[in-house]
């Protein structure tokens, strides 16, 4: 009941706040397929004049020459603590069940060592800055990490197969989440069930069912002169 109440006061938020502005732009789709759900298709906030749907925005996009996937799986951590180290400590006791090549990036800017551990098979780094981690994405045949909406589509972007851990107590990426898998999208676990060995059997990529465009410039541009004559 108050997140039916949360709910009913960010509708009446974002209305007052639309107020400011001539056009508002939300990064999905507008019909079916999409990937925000009812988080910006349902209630009288998806019916506003304002609302401008223009697909996808990933600042990561697909190398001109895709790399050879050789990573069998990278695990992004990520999230506020103490969840951040909870995810942390589930992968970490499971490393020698990650099958085949390993990448783990574990989130922590900053830190003085950026190898924190190194076995035959994986790599565990303490951070991986944005084109690092775009490079070990688009080399990677499986990725775990959160679901977080900027991560899902710069997912949608590169096409890649993805199992998702949302992290506890985050409403939308547990939403998301379990939209994703009723969609046939992405599947995903609980943080305290996951389980390295299962995921391969798990992932799917999203670009075998949507149809969604990604950073369209061209209708976005379209959308910006409109609004200047």
């Amino acid at each position: 009941d108050h997140l039916a109440w949360a709910g009913i006061l960010g509708e009446w938020f974002n209305r007052v706040i639309f107020r400011n502005f001539s056009c508002v732009f939300v990064p999905d789709a507008a019909g079916t397929p999409n990937l925000s759900g009812d988080l910006s298709h349902k209630g009288r906030i998806a019916e506003h004049p304002k609302v401008r749907y223009i697909g996808c925005l990933s600042s990561i996009v697909p190398a001109a020459e895709p790399p050879a996937e050789d990573i069998d799986m990278l695990i992004s951590i990520s999230g506020p603590e103490p969840q951040r180290t909870r995810f942390q400590e589930k992968v970490m006791e499971q490393l020698d069940n990650i099958p085949g090549k390993g990448i783990v990036a574990l989130g922590l800017p900053g830190s003085e060592k950026n190898i924190v551990r190194q076995t035959e098979r994986v790599t565990v780094y303490s951070h991986l800055n944005r084109r690092e981690m775009s490079s070990v994405m688009q080399r990677a045949k499986h990725i775990v990490c959160r679901s977080g909406y900027s991560t899902v589509m710069e997912l949608l972007a590169l096409g890649k197969a993805a199992f998702f851990v949302p992290t506890p107590g985050q409403t939308e990426q547990e939403y998301l989440a379990a939209y994703y898998q009723k969609e046939g999208l992405f599947n995903y676990c609980g943080q305290e069930a996951l389980d390295l060995k299962r995921v391969p059997l798990l992932t799917s990529a999203p670009a075998e069912k949507l149809n969604i465009p990604v950073n369209d410039l061209d209708t976005i541009i379209k959308l910006l002169d409109s609004l200047c004559t």
